[in-house]
């Protein structure tokens, strides 16, 4: 054989060790709007529903799930369904139990949890239930640091729910996020997820893919090597219905993370969803 010949072969091998390493370190992160307990929902209450939330996560083999709009008693159902994950997070009325939760649903038996906390979106941030500008509710930013049982790698998860109405909110939580990401963070693989209530015209999400921003974000779906699959909407309001063009809800990720695959989930029974929100789902792996 030439050397040629060789070397060709040789890169062959090591592409498929290359390919073969990424897919061993692959992991999939979600986000998911569940939408919160309300009796007043109907048929699409969350009793109808809890059950067809965890059959999402659990059949797309989500490892980590940043979750929004959770009520306590939600949450501890959640935890009940999802028996490989365990959770975090608090309330965003007291910093305890009252209000909604961002909890983070993480697989324990592939991750160690190494540290969590939250702080508000607010301009004391360190005060639970503080309401920052114009924001119609507290709102929250619940995140951790994880060790990857599989590789040893540390790595940042930041979850949130932006604010509905506070079009002045919305804009300075983009920038304390960004500023949060990078003293937390520092040089580690970061990962946002959420839902912003804000499309990708919007101020806030230009804030936070602009291509110098201090945390070095970029939209998952951006720079996917596979995809967007999926519908061209996240907010369907419990309807099958994508010409909504209503995509709200995202993941971020920083210049330590490449991502594989980017899918919006559309999941259903019949006509029926799981939320009024569908969850995102994005596959990465950490670069070298």
């Amino acid at each position: 054989m030439s050397i040629t010949k060789n070397c060709i072969l040789l890169l062959f091998v090591f592409s498929l060790m290359s390919a073969s390493q990424a897919q061993e370190n692959m992991m999939r992160i979600m986000s998911f709007n569940i939408r919160f307990a309300n009796p007043g929902d109907g048929a699409h209450a969350w009793k109808h529903r809890k059950n067809f939330v965890a059959d999402v996560i659990e059949y797309n083999n989500a490892a980590i799930i940043g979750v929004q709009e959770a009520l306590e008693g939600q949450v501890h159902e959640l935890d009940s369904m999802l028996i490989n994950h365990e959770w975090f997070g608090v309330g965003r009325e007291d910093g305890k139990n009252k209000g909604e939760f961002n909890p983070v649903f993480y697989n324990s038996h592939r991750f160690e949890l190494l540290k969590n906390n939250t702080f508000w979106l607010s301009e004391t941030p360190s005060r639970p239930g503080s309401m920052g500008w114009d924001a119609a509710c507290p709102r929250i930013v619940t995140w951790a640091r994880f060790k990857d049982k599989t590789n040893g790698q540390h790595f940042y998860l930041f979850n949130t729910h932006f604010d509905h109405q506070g079009t002045i909110a919305r804009l300075r939580s983009a920038e304390i996020i960004i500023d949060s990401i990078q003293a937390i963070a520092g040089n580690y693989p970061a990962i946002l997820t959420g839902d912003f209530n804000s499309l990708r015209r919007s101020g806030p999400y230009q804030h936070l893919t602009h291509w110098d921003n201090a945390a070095g974000l970029r939209d998952s779906q951006e720079v996917a090597e596979e995809g967007p699959y999926g519908p061209n909407t996240t907010y369907i309001g419990f309807e099958a219905d994508f010409s909504k063009d209503m995509v709200i809800d995202y993941i971020f990720v920083n210049k330590k993370i490449n991502v594989h695959r980017h899918v919006v989930v559309d999941d259903r029974r019949g006509e029926n969803y799981p939320s009024d929100h569908l969850p995102v789902l994005t596959e990465i792996y950490f670069k070298k």
